[in-house]
């Protein structure tokens, strides 16, 4: 291993320095086509976890019967439990805005955990507003 390339790839994070000696570590102790499979999927695990940050907020507003939950980022499902977590917290009874403008991504899991928990928030008394179209434009339905 070039300690060296190491360092020179720690200025772009440690990330880079993990792929690196994955497939160095994979090559030396394996094969070398087990090592750059390995490198591949080191890399492919840190793509994945970078693209799939969603931000969610809940935001009640003064009246105390409306809220705004908005939705930021990519919702797949690394981020299901996250988001039905945050759903949850919701109470029942309030008329929910939710704000998709800036959801870039969403997949099938969280879409259809999204749709199940809106049925269920309207048959308990709650109000939904949000634009179903946009939400589903950006989960490659429309």
């Amino acid at each position: 291993m070039n300690f060296g390339i190491a360092r020179e790839m720690a200025k772009y994070g440690r990330s880079e320095v993990l792929v690196y000696v994955a497939t160095v570590v994979g090559v030396v102790f394996v094969d070398l086509l087990s090592g750059v499979m390995l490198g591949i999927f080191v890399a492919s695990l840190k793509l994945l976890f970078r693209f799939s940050k969603l931000d969610v907020s809940y935001e009640e507003r003064p009246d105390e019967r409306t809220a705004d939950f908005r939705m930021r980022g990519a919702a797949v499902f690394l981020k299901l439990p996250m988001l039905a977590a945050r759903l949850e917290e919701v109470p029942s009874d309030v008329i929910l805005h939710v704000h998709v403008e800036e959801l870039t991504e969403i997949d099938h899991a969280c879409y259809e955990l999204f749709c199940n928990w809106s049925k269920r928030h309207e048959a308990e008394g709650g109000e939904l507003v949000v634009d179903w179209n946009r939400l589903r434009e950006t989960c490659g339905m429309a």
